[in-house]
């Protein structure tokens, strides 16, 4: 009977995003990284604020790479988000094509009967 259907793997974790491991790494990795670079590199640097447009100014340009590699983490996650995503929802197309071959089956065998009893 249910030689001819394939067996799926029904036992698939389905973490929430907000549970995964993995989107939280990738989304606070480059923000971590960015800030303790960064701050490393304004130690060595002997690096010394100044609250004037000049000193945000002068603090934007020095810093230009660690925001910016900070900011990858929101494309980063989105692309994680975007593939795991695809793989849940390629997972339900198969159940569902499981559980449509499951009420083919036993529909049919249905209609063969009463077409055979029909005959009698």
């Amino acid at each position: 009977m249910a030689d001819g259907l394939k067996k799926i793997n029904t036992d698939i974790k389905s973490v929430p995003l907000k549970k995964d491991f993995w989107f939280w790494f990738l989304t606070l990795a480059p923000i971590l990284l960015s800030l303790v670079i960064g701050l490393l590199f304004a130690y060595n640097e002997n690096y010394k604020f100044n609250p004037s447009i000049e000193g945000i100014k002068k603090l934007s340009e020095e810093f230009k790479f660690f925001i910016y590699s900070a900011g990858l983490s929101i494309p980063i996650s989105g692309i994680y988000a975007a593939i795991k995503r695809s793989e849940e929802t390629h997972h339900q197309i198969e159940l569902t094509q499981e559980q449509n071959r499951f009420t083919n089956y036993f529909k049919h065998l249905e209609e063969f009967i009463k077409h055979i009893e029909k005959r009698k």
